[in-house]
Parts: C-alpha cells; structure tokens; sequence
C-alpha cells in the first residue's frame, strides 16, 4: 500500500471515529477520552523502546476487552500520537501490534512500513489534526493562512501534536505545499521557540513551548504544560499602559523583576512590546486568562492542562 492511499483510507476512518466517539473535529483531540469511549483499557508503563502496543483482547473489568500499553517515559506529545496510532490499529480492526519506531515521523525509511503500520500511522495524524480543527486554529492565529514555519508551529501546539508531524500532515490536507513541509521540516524547534519569545526576559527553561497569544486568541482552549511560555502581543501600537487581566493558578510573569501575585491585576505593557507569561509546577487545575484593556475590546482564553498518562491501568471517562 502507497502513504497516499493509506492517509486517504485513514481521513475516512478518522472522520468515522470522530462521529463515532462523539468528538468534535474542530477542536484539541482528547485521545485518552476516545480510548475510553471506545472500550479500550489503556495501560501506562516505562518501557526501553517500544512506543506503544495494541492488544486486541486482554483481560480487564466486565470480562476481556481490547488494550493499549503506551510508554510513560515518552513525552507528552509522543504519548498522544502513540495512542491514536494504537488506536488506528483498532479502528481498522489489525491483530496485536507493536511500535518500536525510534522516533515518531523519523523513521529513515517510512516506505518500507507494513500495510497495518502505515494505516494506523496515517490514522493518527488524521484523527489529532482534523483539517476543520488546523482551519480554525488559523482563525485563532489571526491568519487566512499559513505561510511561515513560525505559524506551522503555533497549529501544533494547538493541536497537541509534534512539530514536524504536523508540517507533514499540513501537506497532506492541502493547507502548505509538499515544498514548504519539506523545507519547514528542517528547522530546528529551538529556533521556532526563540523567535516566538521574541528575545524578551528570559527564555523558557527545559522543553517547554512558546504561545504567541492575541485578540485573535479570544474564545481559545489552550492545552499547557508547566514549562510553557505564553507570550501575548501589547494591545497598544506605542507607549506604556495598564491593563487589568486574570490569570488562573500556577501562571505568573516570567521576568522576575516584575512578578505579581496570581489572580486578578494589571499586566503592565511598555513601548508596544508584548508580556510574557509562564506556566509554573504550580499549574494543576487551569482556568481563564482574561485581558481588558481600556478603550478595547477585551479576550478570553481558557488555559487546560494537557491530559495525563500515568503507570497502571488509566481510569478513562
């Protein structure tokens, strides 16, 4: 089977599972909530290598079900594509599997994947990245449409997916050119990551990514992680202004020197420049970032934490 018959066998199924699993296309994929809703057990374990694995009858509550075992030594991003993969090989109904991939859309020769393999990897990225979902995350980018990796950056943490993964899949839904993909692919995320900081105060430690947050932002659901960085453009063309804002728990200024208690007060905006704001280990429960500059309209985005896999069996609502 050819990548491009099996994406196309994966968007219908993907669409399919959607509607199937009561899920929205538009929005964030919960992937834990679909493995739940499909009646799959799903098992979190530290393994060496092997990203993920389907079972597809293992014993569990009320008699034998199907499982997954995902790896909880992957990374947040990993564990979700390595469940919708698993997934995919349930939906298309493939016996027990297993993914040993070193590194998810790396594989130095994709082309030789088995049929099974490369539906349930289509599959994955159909089902996190419906093009509904990528439209209206241009939306809320401010955008008609993407033309700069820095943008391409931006749809993936909004959708909760991996830098080039999403390039890649970019492509194939006809929003970027197999060019672009191609070139964009090739930029170092670290790169992305400064240029969404913009240079100010201090960079974000560890892995953590960069929001670039705006009025167009308004109505968002943002899925973060501690770590973050959230950087938000001034409502003002020049000069310094206060403007009265609300922050749930665990986020507060990144420059130390301007630190403010959490909760309701006043971001202070100088010489049209933006303010940068960090997810601390505080961040647990999530609530709503609210600006309400004078003179304007005000935005509202609800900030999420990013759904957890934990060791054990995962209870799934």
């Amino acid at each position: 089977m050819t990548w491009g018959l099996a994406h196309g066998r994966a968007m219908i199924r993907a669409t399919q599972t959607h509607r199937d699993l009561g899920l929205d296309p538009r929005a964030y994929i919960d992937v834990y909530q679909a493995l739940g809703r499909a009646g799959l057990l799903v098992f979190g374990q530290p393994m060496a290598d092997l990203f993920g694995a389907y079972l597809p009858a293992i014993s569990g509550k009320g008699g034998r079900k199907a499982g997954v075992v995902l790896n909880t030594h992957r990374s947040p991003i990993d564990q979700r594509h390595s469940a919708a993969h698993e997934l995919g090989h349930h939906v298309f109904g493939h016996g027990q599997c297993t993914s040993d991939i070193t590194q998810v859309f790396e594989d130095p020769d994709p082309g030789t994947w088995p049929t099974r393999e490369k539906e349930a990897e289509a599959f994955a990225a159909a089902f996190l990245m419906p093009r509904t979902a990528a439209r209206k995350v241009i939306e809320l980018l401010g955008i008609d449409r993407i033309t700069r990796p820095d943008e391409a950056y931006q749809v993936a943490l909004h959708l909760g997916t991996s830098y080039r993964g999403t390039v890649r899949h970019l492509a194939a839904i006809k929003l970027i050119s197999q060019g672009e993909a191609a070139r964009w692919a090739r930029v170092p995320k670290a790169t992305l990551r400064d240029r969404a900081g913009a240079g100010l105060a201090v960079p974000p430690t560890g892995s953590g990514s960069v929001w670039v947050l705006g009025t167009a932002s308004d109505g968002a659901v943002l899925h973060v992680r501690p770590g973050d960085r959230l950087v938000i453009d001034s409502p003002l063309v020049q000069g310094p202004a206060s403007t009265p804002a609300v922050l749930p728990p665990g986020v507060s200024r990144a420059d130390p020197a301007s630190a403010a208690d959490q909760g309701a007060l006043a971001l202070e905006f100088e010489n049209g420049g933006p303010i940068e704001l960090d997810i601390t280990d505080a961040f647990c429960t999530g609530g709503p970032l609210r600006l309400e500059p004078q003179d304007k309209a005000g935005w509202q985005a609800t900030l999420a934490p990013v759904p957890a896999l934990r060791d054990g069996l995962n209870e799934l609502v």
